[in-house]
């Protein structure tokens, strides 16, 4: 019908990332993953767009990364956002899949208060998150005792990164539970490429909003960057050889 749905030149490929989704999940599913070990990224709204939080739980052991992630909207936004964006706010926010905020701007202390929250439940190592008109939210969350990661969005910055998310993908070690909105996301999201071969995500190339795969990214690279290296001590060069 002549509307623009999908990013023609889109980074994710649609059949692999379904592959991904992993066993279905119930309500419950959240809360069995209490004390695990998890990292965080969060795209965030600077005043009436979509906000998204997205967390990594790895598994050291096996390779897999489960992904949990929540969104926010403000909820004086949600009729105009649907018209824009041509997908089902309501009826996602409806099944608890996106968090409406009072008024026409987001309320990012909803957000601090979600990582909070995944700060207590959570063995939550670090929140990776853009610096630009992120100042505010990052000193009040830092002032509770939680670790920021100030994550930049040029090449070199998150480059690595997307190449994290593309490997946990192809080796069929990613697992996102199937969340809809993540799916959406997935399919919108294009991504420049600059001489040296680094990625990133496009948002100017992109045909729909890409926040949560953006969060995603900068989880998964903190998670790889902060993964224990069991290395001898000898290899890692900490010390030399010790004579008594």
């Amino acid at each position: 019908l002549n509307i623009w749905t999908e990013q023609a030149s889109r980074w994710l490929p649609m059949d692999t990332w379904r592959k991904c989704a992993g066993d279905p999940r119930g309500p419950e599913w959240p809360r069995s993953m209490a004390g695990k070990e998890l990292f965080a990224g969060v795209d965030l709204s600077a005043t009436t767009d979509l906000t998204a939080l997205v967390g990594v739980f790895p598994d050291r052991k096996d390779g897999f990364f489960d992904v949990i992630a929540r969104f926010w909207l403000p909820a004086l936004q949600i009729d105009t956002k649907e018209r824009v964006d041509k997908v089902p706010y309501r009826q996602w926010a409806k099944a608890g899949l996106l968090e409406l905020t009072d008024g026409a701007a987001i309320d990012q202390g909803a957000v601090e208060k979600a990582m909070f929250e995944w700060g207590e439940m959570y063995d939550l190592k670090e929140i990776a998150i853009d610096g630009w008109q992120a100042e505010r939210v990052r000193q009040n969350v830092e002032d509770q005792g939680l670790t920021i990661f100030k994550h930049t969005q040029g090449f070199a910055g998150i480059g690595d990164a997307c190449k994290t998310l593309e490997r946990a993908l192809i080796n069929g070690k990613l697992r996102h539970g199937g969340n809809p909105i993540l799916d959406w996301m997935a399919a919108n999201v294009a991504i420049k490429t600059n001489s040296e071969g680094y990625i990133k995500p496009a948002k100017d190339k992109s045909s729909g909003r890409i926040d949560g795969i953006v969060a995603l990214v900068m989880a998964l690279g903190r998670a790889m960057l902060r993964a224990p290296d069991n290395r001898s001590v000898y290899v890692r060069a900490e010390r030399g050889l010790l004579s008594v």
